[in-house]
């Protein structure tokens, strides 16, 4: 090939490479700024929940996380507690339902996020359930229903929240970013709204306003004994140490694992969307953040914990910081 034609080659190959940069960086500002509308219309349509079909009861229980920090995890937990522990249901939404849904009614359909959402749960209600009503629940405090109810928060620590919803997005939600890309959304609440840092902020502060059992995932992975007889006591339940062995034992990483498609929210899309299986309990590590995040993704991440939540104490920081 002369030097003339190896030139141009060479300019070519330059061309088509900065073009497909632009390219990129203008489909990530698309995606950055869809994704940020999507976060404010949420939060705009999430104050629209229709309350009037439920009715409070003392002995109703709610399960409130932010996203991908344990509530299946406490969901069984707590099944295991109030049942023979059987795993002879199509799903646990049948009897531990998602209230954010239920209470949307009919009206679901039409939000953007919709479609990631038990189809079975719209507009079903939860006024059939027996007593206690297990719900489960995503909602911040000051969106929550308050009434003479007990409330578990699990919070976990914010990195590994990053991580899990990270994969999460791209198993479940098609996303098809780098995880810097979505690391630098799920800060900034482009993702979703509430962020992290004010789902956890609203809930520690008003944790004394509502009958709220305040868990960590850390404790629940590292000491799931203990925070299973917090959660009895919480409930006023005894067990005996047959069935006490048996909670243990079913809500370990490796029973519920067997289990995935009864607890994955999205099992009915998988088949439909034909969506990657087996990841929606992925890993549930403590501290895998470390092999994701870089220093700098650390140091914007301590930087956003200190301005928004600097009023937790010491010890609770040293757990999800």
């Amino acid at each position: 090939m002369s030097t003339s034609a190896t030139l141009q080659r060479t300019q070519q190959l330059v061309r088509n490479r900065s073009l497909a940069i632009k390219i990129k960086r203008k489909t990530l500002g698309y995606l950055t700024n869809a994704l940020g509308s999507m976060a404010k219309f949420i939060d705009s349509e999430s104050r629209k929940l229709d309350y009037t079909g439920y009715t409070p009861r003392p002995d109703d229980i709610f399960v409130v996380t932010f996203p991908r920090s344990g509530t299946t995890l406490v969901q069984m937990i707590l099944y295991q507690i109030f049942t023979d522990g059987e795993m002879d249901f199509a799903h646990i939404g049948e009897w531990s339902p998602h209230f954010d849904v239920c209470v949307r009614g009919h009206g679901v359909e039409h939000l953007p996020w919709s479609q990631h959402f038990d189809v079975s749960a719209r507009g079903r209600g939860i006024e059939h359930l027996p007593s206690p009503r297990i719900l489960k629940s995503h909602l911040p405090y000051n969106m929550i229903p308050k009434g003479p109810c007990k409330y578990i928060y699990v919070v976990r620590n914010g990195k590994d929240v990053a991580v899990s919803f990270f994969q999460y997005a791209q198993t479940h939600l098609s996303f098809d970013g780098d995880f810097g890309q979505f690391f630098e959304l799920f800060l900034n609440g482009r993702y979703r709204r509430p962020t992290w840092f004010e789902h956890v902020g609203q809930w520690w502060k008003n944790r004394r306003n509502l009958d709220v059992l305040f868990l960590t995932y850390e404790e629940l992975k590292r000491n799931r004994e203990e925070a299973i007889r917090k959660i009895l006591a919480f409930c006023g339940k005894k067990v005996g140490p047959e069935k006490f062995a048996r909670i243990v034992e079913r809500s370990s990483f490796a029973f519920m694992k067997q289990y995935e498609d009864k607890l994955d929210t999205l099992t009915w899309r998988l088949i439909e969307s034909k969506m990657k299986t087996g990841n929606f309990i992925r890993k549930g590590e403590v501290g895998g953040w470390k092999e994701c995040l870089s220093s700098e993704q650390e140091a914007f991440f301590q930087r956003k914990f200190t301005k928004h939540l600097n009023n937790l104490n010491a010890e609770l920081k040293g757990i999800i910081r």
